[in-house]
């Protein structure tokens, strides 16, 4: 919310129609690097029938975690001032609902909200990173995999970073000269292990890849991976996403979540537990049409500014969550 609303202040003192680079001056420096890839990077958005409109020119970004919808690189990105101010919109709300977002998605999230309903689905169930925990992250990855839900989100999240977004701070020149992904390589390997594969950067601490080039968006679009079981139904899935039709159609009620995103939710409950359920998943099994009951209440809200009023707010919402527990405990003996 912070980055956002410093983001909004910061670009009313941009011309309109201005080419803005923001970037964290401790991080990431203007160097000659960051400025060829500035000056040579085309940015040209090319509509396509039925997509949905959110920018005016693409949005040049550092690097993106491959198997997570928006979540990409905040700290330098390059783009038209009016494009940006789309990113400086902050839904608290969501907050509430994709309990497992990282900040960097909840931020890249704005422009794009309620535009594909498929992604808003699987943000709700979707199940974070595990930090320092590699037999955990391995249980995250094979989950994700068995799901052809998660393979529909991982080939619409790579089609939407192919048509908005430009990856990597390279030059135009320097891109054309860089490796390309080999024919034949894993989607098991890629995805939740240090392959070495170009244009990826393993993270170990969330055991986990980022694309810092374009290489993956190109390999997973043209097909070039394994076409083992994996493989073939990954292509199923790009097959299937071809189509805006089919995952702007796609429910985002979590109430009524669509069977892949159920079955999803479900799996996830199984393999990883509580530690990784997503908001869907505190919805128990509707009792009749218009019944449902609610199987927690712990939210992802916390105080962190000391005042008057900030201790007010914590006790109000200690004592809520008194009550909450209370009437769970009654319930639970009506029952």
């Amino acid at each position: 919310m912070h980055q956002s609303r410093s983001l909004y202040y910061a670009l009313q003192a941009v011309p309109d129609g201005a080419m803005v680079l923001k970037l964290r001056p401790d991080i990431a420096l203007i160097n000659e690097v960051t400025r060829a890839a500035v000056l040579s990077t085309d940015l040209t958005l090319n509509p396509k029938p039925g997509w949905p409109e959110i920018f005016n020119q693409k949005i040049l970004v550092a690097a993106y975690f491959v198997d997570s919808p928006f979540y990409i690189n905040d700290i330098l990105y390059y783009g038209q001032r009016e494009d940006l101010l789309r990113l400086a919109s902050f839904d608290l709300g969501v907050e509430m609902t994709c309990t497992n977002m990282a900040p960097e998605q909840f931020f890249f999230r704005g422009a794009f909200a309620n535009a594909c309903p498929l992604i808003e689905a699987y943000n709700q169930v979707s199940p974070f990173y595990y930090f320092g925990d590699e037999e955990g992250g391995i249980r995250r990855r094979n989950t994700l995999l068995a799901s052809d839900a998660f393979l529909d989100v991982l080939a619409v999240s790579t089609r939407w970073m192919e048509h908005y977004f430009r990856v990597g701070f390279i030059s135009e020149p320097h891109r054309e000269s860089l490796p390309s992904l080999p024919d034949g390589f894993s989607l098991a390997e890629l995805l939740g292990s240090d392959s070495g594969l170009p244009g990826t950067d393993y993270q170990s601490a969330a055991h986990a890849v980022t694309a810092v080039d374009e290489n993956i968006i190109h390999g997973l679009l043209q097909q070039k991976f394994s076409k083992d079981a994996l493989g073939l139904r990954m292509i199923e899935a790009l097959e299937r996403t071809a189509s805006p039709n089919y995952w702007l159609s796609t429910s985002n009620n979590p109430l009524r979540p669509s069977q892949g995103i159920r079955d999803l939710q479900y799996a996830l409950a199984d393999t990883l537990g509580p530690r990784s359920l997503g908001y869907i998943h505190r919805l128990s099994e509707q009792v009749d049409d218009r019944t449902y009951r609610v199987r927690g209440h712990v939210e992802r809200l916390s105080l962190t500014i000391e005042s008057d009023q900030t201790r007010l707010l914590t006790e109000e919402i200690n004592h809520m969550r008194r009550l909450v527990d209370d009437l769970q405990i009654r319930l639970r003996k009506t029952e």
